[in-house]
């Protein structure tokens, strides 16, 4: 992912995703274990789907790296409450 496109938006609008999108990928090892590197992030919906990930989630998957590497100098503030 290191040559990948940066987005600008991390999911594509108006997507909805379900355990039925796509063909099922071969093997999920890196899904699974990419997806738990990312916990942190807002992709609740993607880790929902770990038991059955499809080419269409991995897609996506990617979409929020390419998001990532798109805004790496934005940063995380967290301010007290």
């Amino acid at each position: 992912m290191t040559v990948a496109k940066p987005y600008i938006t991390l999911v594509a609008p108006g997507i909805i995703m379900s355990k039925h999108d796509g063909e099922h990928l071969p093997d999920p090892f890196m899904y699974r274990s990419t997806i738990g590197a990312l916990q942190y992030l807002r992709v609740s919906k993607l880790s929902q789907l770990l038991h059955c990930p499809t080419i269409v989630h991995w897609k996506t998957y990617k979409r929020i790296l390419r998001y990532l590497k798109g805004t790496i100098t934005h940063g995380i503030n967290f301010k007290p409450c």
